[in-house]
């Protein structure tokens, strides 16, 4: 009896399978299609992974070539706001520079109207005081032509510097009226330049956002786009700069501005500090000081009264304005702050509780020079 071998099975590889004798011939012929078969379909597979990584290349080119582009335009569209960026600052520059030239022109002007109208009111109370009986005791009391005629010319010297208190105050009102038209137009034509450079600030922003993710896309860097960043900065912090310096914020902040005006000796001296300047005039009359009684109420500037700070209180003189107070060849120089003195129209100002006491005064005469911030 012929002896059985054990061959690989053609349809699971590997399992043993009895065959008869001379089947294995026939078996090694049938393996060589299937061969042919698998070498056909893994050349294929060959070519189509090959065109796919062919497609994938081609691809990766176009959109790499694409994202230069656009940065290459972004990068175009910054340079532009660049220059307009430029523009707009010189212009809010120019503009800043009219406001405070306007703002000076007011502060002056309504100092010339306060003295104006404090004089008027003067006239007016002591007018009111005296009465026409005065004037009649006057007359009656002349007892020659002479005395007649003197007092006659004195009453119309009155008559005539009442009727210019009179005038000088109409004509000052007049003029601070123009005046703050004239400012209020300053001030609209620089909030329309800010806005101008906060529109440019945000399309650049916008602009180099863009360009990087260009860049990222293109897989390249670009040290440009890190300058132009830090440029936008830099002018956003100017402008910001610009509105703190500008903008009338809470009283309080406000007045520690002004009063960081005094510079290092806070107001001891009778040097004027580089922050401030003479208008060329002057009041004189009685003063006193308010202190700790009316520490932590509300100032007319809205800031809190604090006795230890060098400030004052005028009937009439814009606030934000200063004083330099002569007291016994000592200086003070001292923000007007607040309104009064009231009941006593001699005492022309209320210093706080510091001032006085840097100068020795209770009550007292003093002269105060007008100064305002430059």
């Amino acid at each position: 009896m012929a002896r059985r071998r054990w061959v690989d099975s053609p349809l699971v590889p590997g399992l043993p399978h009895r065959l008869p004798p001379g089947w294995e011939g026939c078996i090694g012929t049938l393996k060589k299609p299937a061969i042919a078969i698998a070498l056909v379909l893994a050349l294929g597979a060959q070519g189509a992974w090959a065109d796919s990584v062919h497609h994938r290349l081609h691809r990766a080119r176009v959109d790499q070539a694409s994202a230069l582009a656009t940065l290459r335009r972004v990068q175009g569209q910054l340079a532009e706001a660049g220059a307009s960026l430029a523009t707009a600052q010189r212009l809010v520059d120019s503009a800043t520079v009219r406001l405070i030239d306007a703002r000076t022109q007011e502060r002056d002007v309504a100092v010339q109207y306060a003295l104006a109208r404090d004089v008027l009111v003067r006239r007016i109370r002591m007018a009111y005081e005296q009465g026409p009986a005065t004037t009649l005791e006057m007359f009656f009391s002349g007892r020659s032509a002479s005395d007649l005629m003197s007092i006659n010319e004195f009453t119309s010297h009155a008559v005539e510097a009442d009727v210019s208190a009179v005038q000088q105050a109409a004509q000052g009102k007049a003029a601070l009226a123009r005046i703050r038209q004239g400012l209020a137009i300053r001030q609209a034509v620089l909030a329309r330049q800010e806005r101008e450079v906060k529109t440019i600030l945000d399309s650049m922003q916008l602009g180099v956002e863009q360009a990087q993710q260009a860049a990222q896309a293109a897989g390249i860097t670009v040290r440009g786009l890190q300058a132009q960043a830090k440029r936008i900065a830099a002018a956003r912090a100017r402008e910001l700069r610009l509105e703190a310096l500008l903008a009338a914020g809470p009283a309080s902040d406000a007045q520690a501005k002004l009063l960081a005006l005094l510079g290092p000796s806070g107001g001891r001296s009778c040097a004027i500090p580089s922050g401030l300047r003479e208008t060329g005039r002057s009041v004189s009359g009685d003063a006193r000081w308010y202190g700790a009684q009316f520490a932590g109420g509300p100032t007319a500037s809205g800031a809190t009264f604090d006795p230890s700070l060098f400030t004052a209180a005028h009937r009439t003189l814009p606030l934000g304005v200063f004083l330099r107070v002569h007291y016994r060849g000592r200086c003070a120089i001292v923000l007007v702050n607040d309104r009064g003195p009231y009941g006593n129209y001699h005492r022309i100002i209320d210093l706080a509780e510091a001032p006085a006491r840097y100068l020795g005064l209770g009550v007292g005469v003093v002269t105060a020079d007008i100064l305002v911030p430059r």
